[in-house]
């Protein structure tokens, strides 16, 4: 976070605030620089992580979108109903950590 002040450490008085034909006369431009501003950033982590997940979200959109063929379906519903599909941990894992190395 980033603050910034031309009237800190200066005491507030009439003097110090513009009236509206003061402001018109000297322009808004000026009158903009002579107040005070607060400028709230994300950090660079905040910015790598949302990056990392919109990649992940269009990653998972066009793995969704593409679909799987219908014969590879039909041979995963056999197996599931004959009880012999098992689950690859091991395969799931690299497929994780792969994904995060793709570019």
């Amino acid at each position: 976070m980033k603050i910034t002040g031309n009237y800190f450490n200066t005491q507030i008085n009439k003097k110090n605030i513009q009236s509206p034909s003061t402001v018109e006369k000297t322009g808004f431009k000026e009158h903009l620089q002579s107040m005070d501003s607060i400028t709230i950033s994300a950090s660079r982590e905040q910015i790598a992580e949302a990056q990392f997940v919109n990649k992940l979200k269009s990653q998972i959109g066009a793995d969704v979108k593409s679909g799987t063929p219908a014969e590879e379906l039909d041979n995963l519903a056999d197996q599931i109903s004959k009880g012999q599909y098992e689950i690859g941990a091991n395969e799931i894992a690299k497929k994780i950590l792969l994904a995060g190395s793709e570019s």
